[in-house]
């Protein structure tokens, strides 16, 4: 996803008042394992509100939302040799990681490869 091609349209829809329900990032696609800007969009969704423009946003990671539950802190190399439980963090992409650690900010995310949405508690209208 195109951030700022993004944001340019939601700023379009702003100035023409035309409503914006949703942005759908998608995190880790089917076919090839892409991971939308999730962090980006959050902060696209900041500046936007100062303006006027709100809405929700949803992190499909039918397939992401795996990969997250094994995001760990890293142990030091004498943690790692001093507790045989440990389990090597599994390796991802800088961009990818940052994008999971966002899912928390999100308003509802799918989880489950048959696209189940969990939603989160009800946004706060002003």
């Amino acid at each position: 996803m195109d951030l700022k091609a993004l944001e340019s349209k939601l700023r379009e829809c702003l100035g023409s008042k035309i409503p914006v329900y949703a942005v759908v990032a998608v995190i880790g696609s089917t076919e090839h394992g892409a991971v939308d800007p999730l962090h980006g969009i959050l902060a696209a969704r900041k500046r936007l509100e100062k303006d006027g423009l709100s809405f929700v946003i949803h992190a499909d990671a039918a397939w992401g939302g795996y990969f997250a539950s094994m995001l760990v802190e890293r142990p030091t190399r004498e943690e790692l040799f001093a507790d045989s439980s440990n389990v090597p963090a599994l390796s991802l992409s800088a961009h990818t990681e940052t994008q999971l650690l966002a899912f928390k900010n999100a308003d509802s995310i799918t989880i489950d490869p048959h696209k189940c949405v969990c939603v989160l508690p009800p946004l706060s209208w002003k």
